[in-house]
């Protein structure tokens, strides 16, 4: 496959006299969720080779991505620091020394997408292991989440972003959604198709699907997946609550832990929306359920003794 890649889409033609960019957020299943309009100036496109369509968060953004969907009544307030993170601080490059440091990944459920940037789950989590957890390490929990990322384009960012944090442990949110799309054709092609912006990218996305078809679909995923494994050696952590991997995503994560041994998939039991724990939308957590994932993270982590924690 060439290196023109997918996303939600970017409405860029349709958009661009308001000063706004469309993006689509995706459900678990990779069908269109909703559309929020994005400021122009919070978000900035950084082409390569293979991804001419890739985006980050741009960076000291501390104002509303865009307006609110109609059914949330709190604007949240994010603060992207200068490295395009949706966090709190900015961290030290090298990692100072008794600091152990999370990375996570994934998409507009891992960046918190309509929570403030203290109530996702990568600030929550940090919280718990500097207050539960007794010895010598600080911990940092870095969120690199973006919304809208396939697979590929989270590799892209863990490449360009991610590496120079030297990272003792990653936790890799993912979703059948993330296999089912190729964001950088999504991009390209939703102009394409008449409609509002969630249409015409819910469109590229089946039209890609039906003349890719499935199989190559999710194998440009996999391929990824095992580019990860190239850049990474430490330990992964994939992680999906809420029964969010099934079929084909879920198998090929299961090849992927088999043929690596620091790659662990963690399929949670935890169940978000029987907890209160969704927006209205149905995909993405509230604060509520962004704490929830905290905690099932910490339970796991400390459980299975993957990070350096006596409970205090």
């Amino acid at each position: 496959m060439s290196g023109r890649l997918l996303f939600w889409g970017t409405t860029l033609a349709a958009l661009a006299a308001i000063g706004v960019l469309g993006f689509r957020l995706h459900g678990r299943t990779g069908g269109v969720a909703g559309v929020i309009p994005i400021s122009r100036e919070s978000v900035r496109f950084e082409e390569s080779v293979d991804l001419v369509h890739f985006y980050e968060p741009a960076p000291h953004v501390e104002t509303p991505l865009g307006p609110n969907p109609p059914w949330l009544d709190v604007q949240p307030r994010y603060t992207i620091n200068a490295d395009t993170l949706n966090d709190r601080f900015d961290y030290a490059i090298p990692k100072p020394a008794g600091t152990y440091r999370i990375l996570v990944l994934g998409d507009s459920v891992t960046f918190g997408i309509f929570v403030s940037t203290p109530e996702n789950y990568s600030e929550v989590l940090e919280n718990l292991l500097n207050q539960r957890c007794g010895g010598a390490s600080k911990f940092e929990v870095l969120n690199l989440g973006v919304f809208g990322y396939d697979v590929r384009y989270t590799v892209e960012r863990f490449k360009r972003r991610g590496v120079k944090y030297e990272p003792d442990l990653i936790v890799w949110f993912l979703q059948d959604g993330n296999f089912l799309k190729i964001q950088e054709l999504i991009a390209e092609r939703e102009s394409r198709y008449e409609g509002d912006p969630g249409e015409r990218a819910d469109q590229a996305r089946r039209d890609i699907l039906g003349e890719l078809g499935e199989e190559e679909v999710f194998a440009y995923q996999e391929s990824a997946l095992r580019s990860m494994a190239d850049a990474y050696a430490g330990v992964l952590l994939v992680y999906s609550p809420d029964r969010r991997l099934s079929g084909q995503a879920e198998q090929a994560l299961e090849r992927f832990t088999s043929a690596h041994q620091n790659v662990r998939l963690y399929p949670s039991n935890l169940a978000l929306k029987a907890a209160g724990g969704l927006f209205p939308d149905g995909g993405h957590p509230n604060a509520q359920g962004q704490a929830l994932m905290a905690d099932d993270l910490f339970g796991y982590l400390t459980q299975n003794r993957l990070i350096p924690c006596s409970e205090s």
